[in-house]
């Protein structure tokens, strides 16, 4: 008795809005599979074997934010006023409150399920806040110092 399988789908290119419910289960189905796996430790494939990284590590921004807090630059407001946001929850729920619009906008599966996206929570929004001050603070101190030495020369 031999089995019959169904051939695997292979997508070169498909809108999600088309009518194929198989496409649309196996999707979901890959999402629901790798949200389970956001934050897991993986391997490299060096070389023909699977090995280990020499170590894990957290990126940090290399600027003192403490000394950018107390600038009176644009960036030094900038860096004041996610602080307060961060650590006022008045100004959390403010924060939602116009995230909202976009929470609205976004796919159901960011929304919805474990590891969704909620642009509700005080805690989320507090994280977010951190990767915003890491991210986007050295870029602007990077850009305000090219801005100087064009200016000068």
């Amino acid at each position: 008795m031999t089995t019959e399988s169904k051939p695997r789908i292979k997508i070169t290119y498909a809108t999600l809005s088309a009518d194929n419910e198989e496409l649309h289960a196996g999707f979901e189905a890959a999402v629901t599979t790798v949200r389970t796996q956001l934050g897991w430790h993986y391997k490299n494939y060096i070389d023909g074997e699977w090995r280990d990284g020499a170590e894990s590590f957290e990126t940090r921004s290399p600027i003192d934010l403490d000394v950018v807090r107390r600038e009176s630059s644009a960036v030094g407001h900038l860096a004041r006023r996610i602080d307060a946001i961060r650590s006022d929850p008045t100004d959390l729920a403010e924060l939602a409150a116009i995230l909202a619009e976009l929470d609205k906008k976004l796919p159901a599966e960011l929304r919805e399920g474990e590891g969704a996206l909620r642009l509700d929570d005080p805690a989320t929004l507090r994280a977010m806040l951190d990767d915003v001050e890491q991210l986007l603070l050295p870029r602007l101190l990077d850009g305000a110092e090219a801005f100087a030495k064009d200016g000068q020369a």
